[in-house]
């Protein structure tokens, strides 16, 4: 899982210097100055209501925290946006992938931190929003936009990373039992697939723990996942129900022994590199 923290969160919220935090009030102070100007014109008879106080403005914000999750292939996005003076009952939020977007959501979400510094705003300031990824593999940048309220202000860009879906050989699944007996026979049972590749059989490799580069003469077994599963097809509908494996294999050729681990993986490359990633299970006596 990719947690990716984006550069432009705002001083006040990741810390810093006494001057820098009080250069993170600044907005709400020219706000209540502009709140003042606007009711004293009013009592002066200096301006009408709509004139004086338009219920709207320029939002800020920040984009927190945006994580992709490769098992569900989602990204999710969080953080805070809304107009000092005006509130965040009414602030939407956009969500771009490069110049595409993707997505909205208003906020809502609770966010006490937000409220201290920005009382005008209120608690009630976060938002959440989550999608799935683009599909195939590749490296994008997600952007999220507050949008003005009331027709008055500008919109603004809350913050912007790149994210990298689709790790390259990384693979989901399950050795559901992994037995070693005593004349020599390693028997796994499990399933997996690649969530970017809605195919199967998927092909992978059984290897001990740590194994990087595999060569002929190393220990690693070859095999394809393509028995009907339908209990991972109805987790993963996209990718089909034929990822189910069930091999026996020679202890002694990969080097197992009882109460070790064997991992599954992916050649990857024209190097032969594995990716085993979190697909391994500790080796039971058989009897």
């Amino acid at each position: 899982m990719q947690n990716l923290q984006p550069s432009s969160v705002p001083p006040h919220l990741r810390g810093g210097s006494r001057g820098q935090r009080r250069g993170a009030v600044r907005p709400v102070v020219a706000a209540v100055v502009t709140a003042l100007v606007a009711a004293v014109a009013l009592v002066t008879g200096g301006g009408t209501a709509a004139a004086a106080a338009p219920r709207g403005g320029t939002p800020i914000g920040s984009l927190d925290k945006v994580v992709y999750d490769l098992a569900s292939n989602r990204i999710s996005v969080s953080g805070w946006a809304g107009v000092p003076g005006v509130g965040s009952a009414a602030q939407r939020v956009h969500v771009f992938i490069g110049s595409v977007g993707v997505g909205s959501v208003g906020t809502g979400v609770r966010r006490p931190d937000v409220a201290r510094h920005y009382p005008s705003i209120g608690a009630a300031s976060g938002f959440r929003w989550s999608n799935i990824a683009p599909p195939g593999r590749g490296r994008y940048r997600l952007c999220v936009v507050a949008v003005r309220q009331g027709g008055v202000g500008d919109n603004r860009t809350l913050g912007c990373v790149l994210v990298t879906v689709g790790i390259p050989g990384a693979l989901i699944g399950r050795i559901d039992s992994a037995i070693q007996y005593p004349d020599g026979r390693l028997s796994l049972k499990g399933w997996v697939l690649d969530p970017f590749d809605a195919v199967s059989p998927t092909p992978f490799v059984v290897v001990p723990p740590g194994t990087t580069f595999p060569r002929a003469n190393e220990k690693a077994y070859l095999g394809l996942a393509g028995s009907p599963r339908p209990d991972v097809d109805r987790a993963y509908p996209r990718n089909g129900t034929n990822h189910g494996f069930a091999i026996v294999l020679s202890a002694k050729t990969l080097g197992t022994k009882v109460g070790g681990t064997v991992c599954l993986g992916r050649l990857q490359g024209a190097n032969g590199r594995v990716f085993t990633g979190p697909v391994c299970q500790t080796i039971r006596r058989g009897a």
